[in-house]
């Protein structure tokens, strides 16, 4: 099952993270790649941009017992902007051309009950333009959670982590 992840360092932002394995007989490990478009959107004051994004992300589940499995798995999105026209939205030499970002996950998923399924684990991202500093962009955290499945085919989960920067 995929379930939202909410991580709130001042915001709260979204993300997908694997938290359980397939079904029985499924493949332990899943790939899944992704691409989008963005065409020609434009920005307040003037100017325009697109924008493509590629995902891949990577999970496997490791079976630890018969109620316990560990999901570890590992994303890369990069995001790729082009502006036109756009010098008077933002100040001069401030338009960004990529983001990327890498993610390692950790989902420990515990059965605990017919329905019920307790989480916990953590994360260790990183985020940054083209060029940044390594060391500058990474940040970590971890989060609990619970999963409820009244059948296989409907699953629903909430998982809450905090993030914070690495210093």
């Amino acid at each position: 099952a995929l379930l939202v992840l909410a991580v709130a360092p001042a915001l709260a932002q979204v993300d997908v993270v694997e938290t359980e394995p397939q079904p029985a007989g499924a493949p332990p490990t899943r790939i899944t790649l992704g691409y989008q478009h963005q065409f020609s959107s434009d920005i307040d004051n003037g100017g325009k941009f697109d924008r493509e994004a590629v995902v891949v992300r990577g999970v496997h589940a490791f079976k630890l017992g018969d109620d316990v499995t560990l999901m570890a798995g590992a994303a890369y999105q990069g995001r790729y902007y082009e502006f036109s026209n756009a010098s008077t939205s933002f100040p001069p030499g401030r338009n960004w051309s990529d983001i990327h970002q890498g993610t390692l996950t950790s989902i420990l998923s515990w059965k605990v009950a017919d329905h019920w399924a307790l989480l916990g684990g953590g994360l260790i991202r990183s985020t940054a333009e083209g060029g940044a500093n390594f060391g500058d962009s990474l940040n970590g955290g971890g989060g609990v959670g619970f999963i409820y499945s009244s059948s296989p085919d409907f699953r629903v989960g909430v998982l809450v982590a905090v993030l914070s920067q690495i210093e």
